[in-house]
């Protein structure tokens, strides 16, 4: 669909968005982000809240379907069709059903490099008036031509828009593109890889409902403060905003930098204080290893392959002109793909994901987990066989002993600081 790739391409590079494709944690009530399912056909689902143009609650559920996922047919020379049958149920608290259907649709492409690209996705929004309070939404795909199918269960807590004096929309992340209300935004919440491309603009959409405002009253100004918080809740980037406007909805998009942040999960969280109340919304996201823009963090990405890589490659890459980074990156990754000619290279994500594991586990203040003794050692060979952990011994410092049995190889890191950073002191072979 042209039209999917062309207005959501940036806002899917930039977000990841906002999930990855594996099974999603379990659901409790409030639930914020994407879901994604694990079987496939794997898809991401996101319900945001907001007040309906009726004046009664309404949740929007958000389903995208990545092309690689489904199973084109040839038509014609210029005609490739999948065909996908979506069945949305929202249920109230009490198991009674308050919304849904089936829909079956047509997905046209025009060439078959375009049915494999990650970059080009089904999406389809459908919206329903709800009672606030909690919900429940199940959402179903099937691939007709291929017979799978997958689902996603979700615990969704909508606010009561239309009875509080203030309240807040949930936040949607999306493209930069003009938008003057909720429904001329662009929404993202596609995972999709780009081998690292520059980050395109990302802006996060909201709304403000206020049922107290006097009409007739003039313009009123409402300030936003926000922040990004990473993993750790250190505070990664904040402003405030400040929006004027002179009616009881007022809409409001933020423009983050988030260039700079390299992979790893994070929060983005806004609150509103106003005539005395106090409103926050939140919203996950992760960064991949794509965010590390060729152009702008080469060099880290060069130093993360130099774990698997050769020095001939390395110093090729570390050599390289801007202008050839992108063809050497490529290369490099493509010498390591078991299925060549697939959209998946499973060797890049599962080195990419063992490079966000090292960081959500060994980084420290004043190091990314991937650089640390422990994060390198798991990049390279994942997950060990087996772990002694001595943390506590009045004679010697904290110490780790990494057993990988098929490997051979036995690692022993050890706390000499007393701060978490642990550093390799010995590698062996297994039998030693």
């Amino acid at each position: 669909m042209p039209t999917f790739a062309s207005s959501l391409r940036a806002a899917m590079a930039a977000v990841l968005l906002l999930a990855t494709l594996v099974p999603a944690a379990a659901a409790r009530y409030g639930e914020i982000g994407p879901s994604v399912n694990g079987e496939r056909p794997r898809f991401v689902v996101n319900t945001p809240a907001c007040l309906g143009a009726d004046g009664r609650p309404q949740l929007r559920v958000q389903v995208v379907v990545p092309y690689p996922e489904i199973l084109f047919v040839k038509q014609a020379v210029d005609r490739f069709v999948a065909r996908i049958e979506l069945v949305i149920i929202v249920y109230d608290a009490g198991g009674d059903q308050v919304g849904g259907d089936l829909w079956t649709r047509e997905v046209p492409a025009a060439t078959y490099p375009a049915t494999v690209d990650p970059r080009n996705g089904f999406s389809h929004e459908e919206r329903f008036a709800v009672p606030s309070g909690k919900l429940r939404v199940k959402v179903s795909v099937k691939d007709v031509e291929s017979g799978s199918e997958g689902e996603i269960r979700r615990k969704v807590q909508v606010p009561a828009f239309d009875a509080l004096p203030l309240s807040m929309s949930d936040l949607r992340f999306g493209s930069c593109a003009p938008a003057s209300s909720a429904d001329a935004f662009e929404p993202a919440y596609v995972r999709s890889r780009f081998g690292g491309e520059p980050l395109p603009p990302i802006c996060i959409f909201g709304e403000i409902y206020d049922r107290e405002r006097e009409a007739g009253s003039g313009p009123e100004r409402y300030r936003i403060v926000w922040r990004v918080e990473d993993d750790r809740r250190q505070e990664r980037a904040a402003d405030t905003l400040i929006v004027s406007a002179d009616s009881a909805r007022v809409g409001f998009v933020i423009r983050p930098a988030l260039a700079p942040l390299t992979l790893g999960r994070y929060e983005f969280i806004a609150e509103l204080d106003h005539r005395g109340w106090t409103l926050e919304r939140r919203a996950p996201f992760e960064m991949d290893e794509t965010r590390l823009s060729i152009h702008s963090g080469f060099d880290e990405l060069v130093d993360m392959a130099g774990y698997i890589g050769t020095s001939s490659e390395i110093s090729k890459l570390q050599r390289a002109l801007p202008g050839e980074r992108e063809a050497l990156w490529d290369e490099f990754w493509q010498r390591r793909d078991p299925s060549p000619g697939t959209p998946e290279n499973e060797t890049k994500e599962e080195f990419f994901r063992r490079v966000q594991y090292a960081n959500e586990t060994f980084g420290t203040l004043n190091m990314s987990g991937w650089r640390s003794d422990r994060g390198m050692i798991y990049v390279r060979n994942g997950a060990p066989d087996q772990i002694e952990s001595h943390p506590v011994n009045p004679s010697e410092p904290p110490y780790e002993i990494w057993h990988y049995f098929m490997l051979n190889r036995v690692y022993v890191f050890a706390d000499r600081g007393g701060f978490g950073q642990y550093t390799l002191v010995s590698t062996r072979r297994g039998g030693g």
